[in-house]
């Protein structure tokens, strides 16, 4: 294997890494949003970073989503088993049950919508980049 294509192989595992980070980033945005509005309290020193970290990681979510373009290929990239059975079904209960209590309550936390948005930004990711594993 050449040193250039070494270093392509681990930039891509690097960036599938962090894509990674981003969705369980936002599922725990969307745990700490559900918990701290549903209990009324919050936790100060995690209350002080959390929505501007949300928003941040959300806008380099969309950044990145943005920059795939540049990277287009027209081959078809399957989604990875954990997807499948797992990460997209509870995404899509969580997102219709918190569609429900917006339309309960009239109001969602903000860094519960930029968890679920990350989710989407993070799927979205994976599905553009090859996966290093394949063949």
């Amino acid at each position: 294997m050449s040193d250039a294509s070494l270093l392509r192989r681990l930039a891509a595992i690097t960036l599938r890494k962090f894509f990674n980070f981003l969705g369980w980033a936002g599922v725990m945005f969307i745990i700490y949003g559900v918990v701290s509005h549903g209990t009324g309290s919050v936790w100060e020193p995690l209350e002080r970073w959390v929505n501007p970290a949300s928003a941040l990681f959300t806008l380099v979510g969309v950044i990145l989503t943005a920059a795939s373009v540049y990277f287009y290929s027209p081959q078809s990239h399957p989604p990875e088993l954990f997807s499948t059975f797992v990460s997209a079904p509870v995404t899509i209960a969580g997102g219709l049950l918190t569609i429900g209590w917006l339309f309960w309550t009239g109001t969602i936390p903000p860094v519960v919508v930029n968890g679920f948005a990350l989710l989407g930004i993070a799927g979205g990711l994976f599905r553009i980049q090859r996966n290093p594993g394949e063949s």
